[in-house]
């Protein structure tokens, strides 16, 4: 075979098998849709205004943007790439979760101490549900029965009843500004992040109590499970470092550090080979004045293998959420 012809099929071979990495950019209001393989920009898609976090279906075939400034969502045909329609919903919306069957979907509404629950094919608008105090994020159990909902104002947990659309309990004690959640492969504990405490909670999903918390690094803002394990990574905007929590014992196992400039947000890959870290960018008259002012504005990858951190992908405007496909 020519030498020529080889490197052609090799390239060909590493781009069927990249992944895209979805980047959500607050400050230019829309998607950039990043190649693994090549690391460039290979697509950009308009949202509503300050999209903030980006939620796939269970089959990836849609995405979900929750537009914080605009008070909506907007759902886009991941394979066209392509919106499909901007939906209305409440006050600062944060975070868009699906349900597991894919039939549901659940909007925090930051500014109204509600959630909205929405049929996820017709994207109708079933009801409102008030939760706790500034919800930041919602997240289904696997059966598809219970979701919980992470109360930043209050240190709570809300318990959503899926089939009544009913809170059922409350969990107390969660931390001080609770907001991003995971829930272990067996749906048994559930990590949610308490930024203000520096710190993690490991919940008991079947009592519904706080196991433990534990010191995370400083402003743990993002947290992704790692694919097939009960590793969960959390980035700390504070510190520049990831913290790898061993969910079965609930502590840090280790940390990478100096991943980057104020990283929020965290992807990995499919593979669990590579971490994906949003770097904010620079604070503006708009933003809170307790919010940091990032200097990269773009993406980080992280080698999880070597634990360092391979190159920065620059973005301009203000990334953060981070969302990644095969």
């Amino acid at each position: 075979m020519p030498i020529g012809m080889a490197i052609v099929l090799v390239a060909a071979n590493f781009s069927a098998q990249a992944d895209e990495i979805w980047v959500t950019n607050q400050r230019t209001n829309q998607i950039e849709i990043i190649d693994s393989g090549t690391l460039k920009i290979i697509r950009k898609i308009p949202t509503g205004k300050k999209p903030h976090n980006i939620t796939f279906s269970p089959d990836e075939n849609r995405v979900y943007v929750a537009n914080l400034k605009s008070n909506d969502f907007t759902v886009i045909d991941a394979n066209s790439y392509l919106p499909i329609k901007t939906v209305p919903a409440g006050k600062l919306v944060h975070h868009v979760a699906v349900s597991p069957h894919d039939n549901l979907l659940l909007v925090t509404n930051r500014g109204d101490n509600t959630i909205s629950a929405y049929d996820a094919r017709s994207l109708a608008s079933i009801k409102t549900i008030p939760v706790g105090k500034r919800p930041a994020m919602a997240l289904f159990a696997p059966d598809g029965k219970k979701a919980y909902v992470s109360n930043s104002g209050d240190g709570t947990l809300s318990v959503l009843d899926v089939t009544g659309l009913k809170i059922s309990g409350i969990i107390r004690d969660v931390g001080q500004d609770a907001g991003s959640m995971v829930m272990s492969p067996d749906g048994k504990k559930l990590i949610v992040i308490a930024d203000a405490d520096n710190a993690y909670a490991i919940i008991d999903l079947g009592q519904e109590r706080v196991l433990g918390k534990y010191s995370s690094g400083v402003d743990p803002r993002g947290l992704a499970l790692k694919p097939k394990s009960d590793q969960v990574f959390i980035a700390n905007r504070g510190s520049n470092d990831i913290s790898i929590v061993d969910l079965a014992n609930g502590s840090v196992a280790f940390r990478i550090p100096e991943v980057g400039d104020k990283p929020s947000s965290i992807g990995i890959s499919p593979d669990g080979r590579h971490a994906y870290l949003a770097l904010i960018g620079k604070r503006t008259a708009e933003d809170p004045p307790q919010r940091p002012s990032g200097k990269d504005a773009g993406l980080s990858v992280v080698d999880v293998v070597a634990k360092k951190k391979l190159t920065t992908i620059k973005l301009g405007g203000d990334p953060y959420g981070v969302a990644v496909r095969k």
